[in-house]
């Protein structure tokens, strides 16, 4: 299945429904859910975020560049949105 361009794949198993998400760097077992509609929330939750920080790490990508913020902010705020995306 595809949301926001991206693909999903949920696979039922020992009683609960495996979310994948193959992100374009890698395969990303998302977890084991209840039901169906649980694991796809949990992946297009997590599509979501991970689509918002690459648009901030673009932003933070020109502050850096532009000497707004320094290689320790950068790598902080880097951290954090990476975090973030994780945390689901």
């Amino acid at each position: 299945m595809k949301y926001l361009g991206q693909t999903i794949e949920l696979m039922q198993k020992d009683g609960g429904w495996i979310s994948v998400w193959y992100h374009h760097i890698c395969t990303i077992q998302v977890g084991t859910f209840p039901t169906a509609n649980a694991a796809w929330d949990a992946a297009t939750e997590l599509i979501q975020r991970d689509l918002a920080v690459r648009g901030l790490l673009q932003v933070i990508d020109d502050w850096s560049s532009d000497n707004f913020i320094t290689c320790q902010e950068y790598s902080l705020l880097e951290d954090s949105l990476v975090q973030f995306v994780v945390s689901v």
